[in-house]
């Protein structure tokens, strides 16, 4: 403005008196998280569990826990191919229930032999973000070291 001896306000000063301050407890250092709930709980009406679901109980293991996690999972895959194949079979040549239950349970033993299998390699894969990360911090740091140098 002309004539104006009074400075004119930035725009984030402007915007900042617009808005309340934010609460006390946001300014705080943060604390220990609350602890996890025990039991069932309720959402939206839907009683769960707060733990991991449980596998199904592997009756009938498929593959070799000895061998290669990567050779059991090609030699489940191909089985697996093949039980959905002749479950597909069965449902297009005789449909009666018999045959397409006995299929079917083929699947499922073959589908949960393939999930304890993957299980199993969970701490590998953890293991390995594990070591990504921290190099990745190490190179982080690294630069920041020769910047400074």
């Amino acid at each position: 403005r002309r004539g104006s001896t009074r400075p004119a306000k930035s725009i984030m000063e402007n915007a900042a008196s617009l808005w309340p301050d934010p609460p006390a407890w946001w300014k705080e250092e943060p604390g220990e998280p609350p602890p996890l709930p025990e039991g069932d709980i309720t959402v939206f009406g839907v009683s769960r569990g707060v733990g991991a679901p449980p596998l199904p109980d592997l009756d009938d293991q498929r593959y070799d826990a000895a061998a290669a996690p990567h050779d059991s999972l090609r030699a489940l895959g191909r089985s697996l191919r093949l039980a959905f194949t002749a479950l597909l079979r069965a449902l297009a040549s005789e449909p009666s229930a018999e045959a397409v239950d006995r299929q079917l349970g083929e699947v499922r033993v073959l589908v949960t032999n393939v999930q304890h299998c993957l299980n199993s390699l969970r701490p590998h894969r953890a293991r390995e973000d594990l070591l990504l990360l921290l190099r990745a911090q190490l190179q982080r740091k690294q630069r920041a070291l020769a910047a400074v140098r």
